[in-house]
């Protein structure tokens, strides 16, 4: 990759908490109009390293390098919004940080979520808190969209409709960086595929590549697993 037109650039990024290592010298690139998967067991680090990219963690070492300007939003495993809120009093409070105040309705109809302003949050079903989630995620318009796991606990339905949302922020310029288990997704949606282990880097590759090499994704991941096993 070219790093000249980067718009991340991660440098020996290492993560250790007391003698534990979280991540050990990860470097690699993101390009603007990449979508990123990264592709890991439970505890190899995904979730530590989109949370250092977002500056909610510090690493121990290293360099994070993120393009002047870059409007980045996410969505995370735990939901940011009130539960005993209404999803409008929601939207109020989370928009007036950006002053989209008055994009309120705009964004409620866009995401088919209008029927619902009055519901409390903490009474939708996990598939229509997702929907809420990247709603506000997608309202500020980012250039570059962060989300873990963002799939957890959906029906194939929610499954869809997400996956449309993500396609067209993407058709609109947005660059994604996502973690999932749910590799056919991966698959689907994006065009550089990174297997984290351990806290170490073992592939970045683009999809296309790796599918010369494996028939998908998930033949990737358990020859990954299997080179872990043996090393």
């Amino acid at each position: 990759m070219d790093n000249n037109s980067s718009i991340l650039r991660i440098t020996d990024l290492s993560k250790r908490i007391g003698n534990k290592t979280i991540l050990d010298k990860l470097s690699f690139s993101v390009q603007a109009g990449d979508v990123v998967g990264i592709i890991g067991p439970n505890g190899s680090g995904k979730s530590t390293l989109l949370k250092i990219i977002l500056n909610l963690v510090g690493a121990s070492s290293g360099t994070v390098f993120i393009s002047d300007g870059l409007k980045t939003t996410a969505m995370l495993e735990k939901p940011g919004f009130y539960p005993e809120f209404s999803i409008e009093k929601n939207f109020k409070i989370f928009l007036a940080f950006e002053n989209f105040v008055k994009r309120k309705d705009e964004i409620l109809n866009l995401f088919e979520l209008s029927g619902y302003k009055n519901k409390k949050f903490r009474n939708f079903s996990t598939g229509m808190k997702k929907r809420c989630e990247l709603a506000a995620a997608l309202a500020m318009k980012p250039d570059l969209l962060i989300l873990d796991e963002p799939t957890n606990g959906l029906d194939p339905q929610g499954i869809i409709e997400f996956r449309a949302l993500l396609s067209d922020a993407h058709k609109a310029g947005t660059t994604i960086i996502m973690t999932s288990h749910i590799l056919n997704e991966l698959e689907r949606l994006c065009n550089q595929i990174m297997f984290i282990s351990d806290g170490k880097l073992k592939e970045y590759s683009s999809k296309e590549s790796l599918l010369l090499r494996f028939a998908n994704l998930e033949e990737a991941y358990s020859f990954f697993n299997r080179s872990k096993l043996n090393s």
